[in-house]
C-alpha cells in the first residue's frame, strides 16, 4: 500500500460524496427553475383571460347600447337616425 497516495473518498463504497451533493443541488436548481417557469405561465395565463372577459363585457355591453344614442339637451333616448327632439 503506498503511503503517499491520497485518501479514498467514499470509504468503502468508492463513491465521492460531492456527486450526491452536486446532484442534489443540480435537482433544487432544476425544482425552482420549473416552479419560476409554473408561475410565469400562469401568470400569463391569468391576464390573458382577464382581457379576453373584459372584452367580451365590453363587447356585450356596447351591443346593448348600440341601437340607442342620447340627446344632449334632452338626455331622452333616440334611435340612431332620428332627429334629436329640441
Amino acid at each position: 500500500m503506498d503511503n503517499n497516495a491520497p485518501p479514498r473518498l467514499g470509504g468503502r463504497t468508492g463513491r465521492d460524496p460531492r456527486q450526491a451533493i452536486g446532484a442534489a443541488a443540480l435537482a433544487a436548481g432544476i425544482a425552482v427553475f420549473g416552479a419560476v417557469i409554473l408561475v410565469y405561465v400562469a401568470l400569463t395565463g391569468a391576464i390573458l383571460l382577464a382581457g379576453i372577459v373584459a372584452g367580451i363585457r365590453q363587447a356585450r355591453g356596447n351591443a346593448r347600447t348600440e341601437g340607442m344614442r342620447y340627446s344632449t339637451e334632452t338626455l331622452t333616448p333616440q334611435r340612431s337616425g332620428e332627429p334629436a327632439d329640441r
